[in-house]
């Protein structure tokens, strides 16, 4: 059960960082003259990066399936914020 919630929240977790990149690159690379990019885009351009950049988390303690979902959630708002508050000052 908790290997098809898991998989299950793919999707929303998905749809959350293609928005966040989204989002950064109208703030943040539009004003350098390239076009704008859509959440599906943005979705496929996270799934590149997470390719080309994978490194295995290994750790030596038991974690629950929801604790990786809340922790994926937690980072992804984190860089929306991080993102936000760096646009509030261009």
């Amino acid at each position: 059960m908790p290997l098809i919630l898991t998989l299950i929240s793919l999707v929303p977790l998905l749809l959350l960082r293609g928005l966040i990149i989204a989002d950064l690159w109208r703030w943040f690379i539009v004003p350098l003259g390239l076009s704008s990019i859509g959440i599906i885009q943005a979705m496929g351009l996270a799934t590149l990066i997470a390719m080309l950049t994978h490194q295995s988390n290994v750790t030596t303690e038991k974690r629950e399936w929801w604790q990786f979902i809340l922790l994926a959630v937690i980072t992804n708002l984190m860089f929306w914020g991080m993102g936000a508050l760096i646009h509030l000052f261009l």
